[in-house]
């Protein structure tokens, strides 16, 4: 401090008339603090020793400096003595001070802040306030985020900043994908506000976040039992996926917990399956087709501990769950689907996508609700949820119960599920007879009466909107004891 400063500190009148305030130093922050007088020549004295006390707490901590110069502002002669012995001691380093641990999550870069919620360490402290993370999240912020603000600490990041990230989005990218990005980023600058409390408010405003697409989206492939039948049946697939692909058609699990299921939540002896962790947190178990049992029970090692994965890669190791639609799509190729009518499956552009894992617990559903089991609809088609409830088949006749013309009436009048979201839809009873086929659905696809699609009415955000939802049986064959025998 200059001795032009030192000699005529700038006191600044309080807007209430009730004395001064003096701008003071301390270390590398400035503050002003207030002189309780109205009297120029006290506040001018009182304001050199502030500044003064100022330059000593230099390397103190700073609260503790600030508090110490307030109370110097306002005390009297024998507690202002006592404040300068105090800070006299501080500067000579007869008293240290234990600095205050600053909470190591401030320091967090936005990197650090997603990786300790994708890695669910933020879901076990939080368990109450945190979800545990998709893998997807991971896969969004490792792309898009990470790479552009990933070294920024949280409590640095600006608005510009995150719209930096959503511009750095690929054109090309489809608008769902941006949408996501900016929900992931969005999500865990909100995390960052509670309950990390690292910042008192989101620098990601809600306006930056992109709509997302609206319409009838893309069409799913379909796969149908013939597909199915070509793959189980093609040797050059290996036999453990070929367990994976049939135990999928059958069972309708998602892929991410089919290849998490393990031996011991199988039971081969009464047949059933249970699935305590899943996507939707809801724990629940259901009989095992008897064809997947028998299947299963040849499949299984003689060593297989009940921890042990049911579905692994060749050499043991878990599968990774984002790379099943592309293996699936290898293996279709392998099995001659490619070429011929069934190049639908391979096709992917802005109107459809190529066929996913995902088909073959869609084609689960179709079976399902072809043989007369009941549904549990979800917000989208394809999140449907099956209750197995196997109706029995008595005496079939031309029209009586059992016939095809029966399960076909049952079907319609089970196509109102009872849900809130009030979806309507036709069920595909599969046809030995075209005629009769043909009578009941305008668009036949497949001319044994394999594939019929039905137009469907959605009622959606009040507006009905027509949509095309595929019905494929498949055959009634155990073809996975077929795959297996196949290559034993």
């Amino acid at each position: 401090m200059n001795d032009e400063a030192d000699d005529a500190p700038t006191l600044e009148p309080l807007a209430d008339g009730t004395g001064h305030r003096v701008r003071v130093r301390f270390g590398k922050q400035r503050r002003r603090f207030r002189i309780p007088t109205i009297d120029p020549d006290l506040a001018t004295a009182r304001a050199k020793v502030l500044i003064e006390l100022g330059a000593q707490l230099g390397d103190v901590p700073p609260e503790l400096a600030r508090d110490l110069l307030e109370k110097a502002g306002a005390a009297d002669g024998p507690e202002l003595k006592r404040i300068k012995g105090v800070v006299e001691k501080l500067a000579g380093g007869a008293v240290k001070v234990r600095r205050k641990v600053e909470n190591p999550q401030t320091l967090w870069t936005v990197q650090e802040l997603g990786e300790a919620w994708t890695g669910g360490t933020l879901a076990k402290e939080y368990p109450d306030q945190i979800r545990r993370s998709e893998r997807d999240d991971e896969i969004r912020l490792a792309r898009h985020v990470y790479p552009v603000v990933g070294a920024v600490r949280v409590r640095d990041l600006t608005v510009e900043e995150c719209e930096t990230v959503m511009r750095s989005l690929a054109p090309t990218l489809a608008v769902n994908t941006r949408h996501n990005v900016g929900l992931t980023l969005g999500r865990i600058l909100t995390l960052a506000v509670y309950p990390l409390k690292i910042i008192a408010a989101s620098p990601f405003p809600k306006g930056l976040l992109p709509s997302a697409g609206k319409g009838k989206g893309k069409a799913l492939a379909d796969y149908r039992p013939a597909d199915d039948a070509l793959l189980l049946a093609c040797a050059a697939v290996p036999l453990h996926y070929r367990m994976l692909w049939g135990f999928i058609a059958r069972e309708g699990m998602r892929s991410s917990e089919a290849i998490q299921l393990r031996w011991g939540d199988v039971d081969l002896k009464d047949g059933s399956v249970v699935l305590d962790e899943n996507k939707s947190d809801d724990p629940r178990s259901w009989p095992l087709d008897a064809g997947v049992v028998r299947a299963l029970k040849a499949f299984k090692p003689e060593k297989a501990e009940p921890r042990d994965l049911i579905f692994v890669e060749e050499n043991g190791g878990e599968h990774n769950r984002h790379a099943l639609a592309k293996t699936l799509r290898e293996h279709l190729r392998a099995a001659g689907l490619e070429d011929g009518p069934r190049a639908k499956l391979f096709e992917h552009s802005k109107t459809r996508l190529q066929v996913r894992a995902h088909d073959l617990r869609a084609g689960f559903v179709t079976t399902a609700l072809a043989n007369g089991r009941t549904e549990t609809l979800g917000r989208r088609p394809d999140r449907a949820q099956v209750a197995l409830d196997d109706q029995a088949v008595h005496a079939p006749g031309p029209h009586g119960r059992g016939s095809e013309a029966w399960r076909l009436e049952t079907a319609r009048r089970r196509a109102r599920p009872k849900t809130a979201q009030g979806v309507e839809r036709a069920f595909l009873a599969c046809f030995s007879n075209l005629e009769l086929a043909t009578r009941h659905s305008a668009d036949l696809v497949d001319a044994r009466g394999a594939c019929i699609l039905f137009k469907l009415q959605e009622s959606h955000h009040r507006k009905a909107k027509p949509h095309l939802y595929r019905f494929a049986l498949l055959p009634t064959a155990e073809l996975l004891l077929v795959a297996f025998e196949s290559c034993s």
